[in-house]
Parts: C-alpha cells; sequence; structure tokens
C-alpha cells in the first residue's frame, strides 16, 4: 500500500474545502436575493413583454361588469367576500385584452353554479390576443377560496369564470352538454 504524506494529504484537503466555499460563495447571492439574475450560462435570458396596466377607468368598469355579471353574483351569493384586486390580462406579447379581477372568500366554501371557461375545440391555433369562445358549464367545486373572473374590456363582457382552492374534483351537474358528447370526458357516458 503506497503512503501519503500528511503535507500532501492537507494540501488536498485545504483544495477540497476551498472549492466548495467558492461553490457555496458563488451560489449564495441566488439564495438571498430572490430577485438575483438566476439565467445559467447557455440558457436564453428571458424575454420581459411590457405588461400594460389598467387606468382608473378601465379598472373600475371592470369592477362594474364583474358586479352585474349573473352568474359572477349567483356563484358569490351567501358567502363573505374581500376587496377585489383587479390587474390586466394581456397576452404574451404586452397587448391589453382586458382585466382580471380576482375574489378572494372570507372561508373556503362549497360553490355550486354555472361557470365559464375558454372553448378552445376546433381551433388549430390562435393569435397572441385573440380570446377564444366562452363555454358555460354547471359543476359543484368544494374548498373554493377565490374567484378569478376575466373581463373583455373592449366588449364588456365576462369571458371565463375559474375557481382557485379547490380541494376535491369537479363534479358536472346535470347531463354533459351535447356540444361536449364527442370530447373525452373521463368519466363514462350516459347510460354506460
Amino acid at each position: 500500500m503506497k503512503r501519503v504524506s500528511l503535507p500532501f494529504l492537507l494540501g488536498g484537503l485545504a483544495i477540497f474545502f476551498a472549492s466548495a466555499l467558492t461553490v457555496v460563495v458563488v451560489a449564495q447571492p441566488f439564495r438571498d436575493d430572490p430577485d438575483a439574475d438566476v439565467t445559467r450560462p447557455g440558457e436564453p435570458a428571458p424575454v420581459q413583454a411590457n405588461v400594460p396596466e389598467l387606468t382608473p377607468d378601465q379598472v373600475a368598469l371592470a369592477l362594474s361588469i364583474a358586479s352585474r355579471d349573473q352568474r359572477v353574483a349567483a356563484l358569490l351569493e351567501g358567502h363573505e367576500t374581500r376587496q377585489p384586486v383587479v390587474g390586466a390580462w394581456h397576452s404574451s406579447g404586452g397587448t391589453l385584452i382586458g382585466a382580471s379581477v380576482s375574489i378572494d372568500l372570507q372561508d373556503a366554501a362549497r360553490i355550486s353554479g354555472e361557470w365559464l371557461t375558454f372553448d378552445f375545440r376546433g381551433l388549430a391555433a390562435l393569435e397572441d390576443d385573440t380570446i377564444p369562445p366562452s363555454l358555460a358549464y354547471t359543476a359543484i367545486y368544494d374548498g373554493v377560496d377565490n374567484l378569478s373572473v376575466a373581463i373583455t374590456l373592449p366588449e364588456g363582457r365576462v369571458a371565463k369564470i375559474e375557481p382557485h382552492g379547490v380541494t376535491s374534483s369537479l363534479e358536472l351537474v346535470g347531463t354533459v352538454p351535447p356540444e361536449l358528447a364527442d370530447q373525452p370526458t373521463g368519466t363514462p357516458a350516459e347510460g354506460d
């Protein structure tokens, strides 16, 4: 067995610890500063789109549309809510599409009613700022703690109503709408 001299062994350990310390020191800014640039060498830098802001008039219009919508009112009926938060709904390229109204409930709840989602069936591709048609469906969600309402400002309509904080799976009420009958739903078709 070959013997290793003590100075050689100590020198090797010193290099090892110096290398480990360098890694810790270099990585430290990423841990302490959440806003630090985390782009790694060889990765493309993230594209920063100009995110539009809503004017005070647009915020007021979005809140007015959301509060007058019969579906939103029916879903929130009997539930205490916090002050809604309104933000810009925009394309990935930064084009303003409308407003997103986020409504927090005081307590998570079971909410039953008519919801809206986007209907992408039959659409091969969409332009970046194209809004797909809305599709209404009736469902019950448990554990809902927030409603997100997407509003198109040019048309002044609610385009999507989405629950958040859902703790149980979607339960469709009634039969599958005819326009969805040819789509896989993950549940057996009626009469199976």
